[in-house]
């Protein structure tokens, strides 16, 4: 996804993965404190706008996005 946000643009990848194997960790404790799989519906309530608006477009099939470029 390619986004502007004030006056700076970031380039953001998102991969599908289509099968995992092991547990997930926190490897930056010092900057998150929570990790879990959720539902695009879950993460609707509490997700970065941005994150949403690229898995959702990852879900309808979509390559390529771009927001508030």
């Amino acid at each position: 996804m390619q986004r502007h946000e004030g006056e700076f643009d970031y380039i953001d990848f998102y991969f599908n993965i289509a099968a995992w194997q092991g547990k997930p960790c926190i490897c930056e404790p010092d900057k998150m404190d929570n990790l879990r799989f959720m539902t695009l519906k879950e993460l609707e309530t509490v997700g970065i706008p941005g994150v949403i608006s690229a898995l959702h477009a990852i879900s309808i099939g979509e390559r390529f996005s771009s927001l508030g470029v």
